[in-house]
């Protein structure tokens, strides 16, 4: 019996993202193209190819790719310029400048990036030329269509239905503050249990999510902020303080995994530790959303109770009872989960801060 292939569902906004943005690469093509022939220099090709490769998704990469294929076209379009100046045009003599223009202009990017598509612009006027009586004209047809291609994608990018990589970004990290909190709960779930151990796996949907978060931050700086005029300070104030969280859940997990502790111990403090894990996944839930009806808890004050908790039970002499290995555990979570709260507490104090200082839309 033949096997039922596996059917990908795709939700309706998926679609439809994919859906415009289709139209708009086509959209930049067509233009690209009719731009060109319109003007009889050439066939449009690389106006029409130049447009399909920068444009993306989001702005942020479009303007990347735009920069680089303007400079790598300008560079290309000099290297091979000069090179069938003093090439004869027969095939050994196009082959040899083929490789040496091709060659050079890789090379060069060993020093700056930028200059990786240099070599398609190069190999385009050589190829492009063959044949041709003013070759540098060809050069120049060249590097007008692929500058053509580049302008008209940017501004379809730009203006017709713009995705930005800010806005994206700020979703996503809203996202992984809930996972965050999720997380949390289970590793305080399983520390009140007796301190559980809790397989790895637990933290990999949050790590995985947190991974690209500097990279889109700085698309956003470098590339968006060119055509996009707006303070960034809440992404960074986000970005910095997912880090923060990342490395107080990891020592979380750290103190759970600890082999040295055998047995587990049912804990006095379990309802302080509760309700101050409880008060930090909350307002990690609602960090990017400060303007929520529901009210944020009071992360200073559950701090406090467990710090007056915690001393009450050292003057008791309450904390001799437990072994070495496991007083060492307790106080490793209980301390990370302390500063953890500190540090969801200060990020929230800021981005109210942060929102506060941006004029209303």
């Amino acid at each position: 019996m033949m096997k039922r292939l596996p059917i990908v569902r795709i939700s309706s906004a998926k679609a439809r993202y994919y859906l415009l943005h289709g139209f708009k690469a086509a959209l930049a093509v067509s233009l690209s193209y009719l731009a060109i022939h319109a003007s009889g220099l050439s066939n449009g090709m690389m106006a029409a190819l130049s447009a399909l490769v920068v444009m993306q998704m989001r702005i942020a990469d479009t303007v990347e790719l735009s920069g680089l294929r303007l400079l790598g076209a300008l560079v290309g379009a000099v290297v091979g310029a000069v090179s069938v100046l003093f090439v004869p045009d027969t095939p050994v003599g196009n082959l040899i400048v083929l490789f040496a223009a091709t060659l050079l202009c890789t090379f060069i990017a060993r020093w700056n990036p930028r200059f990786r598509m240099a070599s398609v612009a190069a190999a385009a006027v050589i190829l492009a030329s063959v044949g041709h009586a003013n070759r540098l004209a060809v050069a120049g047809y060249q590097l007008l269509e692929i500058t053509t291609g580049v302008l008209i994608a940017l501004g379809i990018s730009i203006w017709l239905w713009p995705v930005r990589a800010s806005e994206m970004l700020y979703k996503s990290l809203g996202g992984q503050c809930r996972l965050a909190a999720q997380t949390l709960d289970q590793l305080t779930i399983a520390f009140l249990d007796c301190q559980r151990h809790l397989p790895p796996a637990v933290l990999e949907p949050f790590l995985m999510a947190v991974r690209e978060n500097h990279e889109m931050l700085s698309k956003v700086r470098e590339h968006e902020a060119l055509v996009y005029y707006k303070d960034h300070e809440q992404l960074g104030f986000l970005v910095q303080g997912i880090d923060l969280v990342t490395t107080h859940l990891n020592a979380l997990f750290d103190a759970l995994d600890d082999d040295a502790c055998e047995s587990g111990v049912k804990l006095i403090m379990e309802q302080e530790i509760r309700d101050l894990a409880g008060a930090t996944s909350a307002t990690l839930c609602h960090i990017t959303a400060p303007a929520s009806e529901m009210p944020w808890p009071d992360l200073g004050l559950q701090q406090r109770f467990c710090l007056t908790r915690m001393n009450e039970l050292r003057a008791a002499g309450m904390l001799q009872r437990l072994s070495t290995d496991k007083l060492v555990q307790i106080l490793a979570f209980y301390q990370s989960l302390l500063h953890l709260a500190s540090t969801v507490d200060v990020l929230a104090d800021r981005m109210v801060h942060a929102l506060a200082k941006t004029p209303a839309s």
